[in-house]
């Protein structure tokens, strides 16, 4: 189970994947899912912690339940308005973007989100989904036989977060977070060109609309991996 500061870093993560997203259309539930599983793969396979979304094998690939209801939440808050993002998320992707700077475990999270959606982004649903199902796991019963994803029985488990050992951790500091959940949870209103949450809390500047960062100079045709051990009946995924 996913801890609050956990939760709400996913939830600021998800929202500039969202945006980086907004030039090549994500527009389904189907594509988001896989991007994402995608760059929380490719974080793991480079020993790296960004999002702490639970993976399950699902009839079109790759299903988060987390993310699901990540994006429920971000909706009935109107930060995110079918699959791109409102007015009312630009302070929140602003905290986020400003939490990264200097931070070179958050900079790295945020470099393979950019290469995965400058990468996989423009392609259609079918497409991503073709090469997330095509993604091979290594069974710890018998280490020589890869299994792709496809031939994965549904329902199954592949990604449990908290059981994957890393070597850096996307965090950010508790009043970060704290402005995160603020930004992301309650409406705002303006006074005498200020912000402030409707919750009662500090004033802070008006946040412009939040800049991409510069993507990698990095081309992807398919993520190479390493090879992940993999066990059904226990539900276990680990890196080898």
């Amino acid at each position: 189970m996913r801890k609050p500061n956990q939760i709400a870093i996913d939830r600021a993560l998800l929202l500039y994947l969202l945006q980086l997203g907004e030039g090549h259309g994500i527009g389904s539930d189907v594509k988001l899912q896989q991007l994402t599983f995608l760059a929380e793969l490719q974080m793991f396979g480079k020993g790296l912690k960004g999002f702490h979304f639970e993976i399950f094998r699902f009839a079109y690939g790759a299903f988060s339940k987390d993310l699901d209801n990540d994006l429920t939440s971000l909706r009935r808050k109107e930060r995110v308005e079918n699959f791109s993002l409102s007015d009312n998320a630009t302070e929140a992707v602003e905290i986020l973007l400003k939490g990264v700077e200097g931070v070179e475990t958050n900079e790295k999270v945020v470099e393979i989100l950019q290469a995965v959606l400058n990468t996989y982004g423009p392609q259609e649903s079918s497409v991503i989904t073709k090469s997330v199902e095509e993604v091979e796991l290594v069974l710890p019963e018998d280490p020589d036989q890869k299994l792709p994803i496809r031939d994965i029985s549904f329902h199954s488990t592949l990604l449990v977060p908290s059981r994957i050992e890393v070597q850096g951790e996307f965090t950010l500091p508790q009043a970060t977070i704290s402005k995160l959940n603020a930004a992301m949870r309650r409406w705002g209103i303006r006074t005498r060109g200020k912000w402030q949450a409707t919750s009662g809390g500090e004033e802070n500047p008006s946040w412009p609309r939040a800049p991409c960062l510069q993507p990698l100079s990095l081309q992807l045709k398919l993520i190479q991996l390493p090879k992940f051990r993999f066990e059904i009946r226990q539900k276990r995924f680990s890196l080898e």
